[in-house]
């Protein structure tokens, strides 16, 4: 995938802390995984949004789990960086769950593409498999 394939989710709109606080406490998953993307592209406390993102990681549900890697993503490439070594053991559990596979794999693209990790960085990652389109 190409830089110019990476494409930010128009649908989203900027949510203000105090609403954002209030989706994320939300039981409605949906509504969670949306909050996570908007606080990582448009939050303008950028440690209150990679904190807030973070804490998603572990989250049991995938869609919000998914989202807040993707949300890491999206955080490196608006900063240029991530907790690596916070996020490296998630994104490799991550990779062996195959309804996150794909979300790992736009992850790390981001990170590299954003950051001064490179794709050898990330032991579990096969650039070949990607490129094949085996997920």
């Amino acid at each position: 995938m190409s830089q110019d394939d990476i494409s930010w989710d128009t649908s989203l709109r900027p949510l203000s802390r105090v609403e954002a606080e209030d989706w994320l406490k939300s039981r409605e998953e949906e509504r969670v995984a949306t909050a996570i993307l908007a606080v990582a592209m448009y939050q303008d406390d950028r440690t209150w949004a990679h904190t807030t993102i973070e804490s998603f990681l572990d989250d049991p549900r995938p869609v919000v789990r998914g989202n807040a890697l993707l949300g890491m993503g999206y955080i490196a490439r608006i900063d240029g960086f991530v907790d690596y070594e916070r996020l490296l053991p998630v994104l490799t559990k991550a990779f062996t769950d195959p309804t996150l596979k794909s979300r790992v794999y736009e992850t790390v693209e981001e990170i590299v593409c954003h950051t001064r990790y490179k794709f050898r960085d990330f032991p579990f990652y096969d650039i070949h498999e990607n490129l094949a389109g085996e997920e």
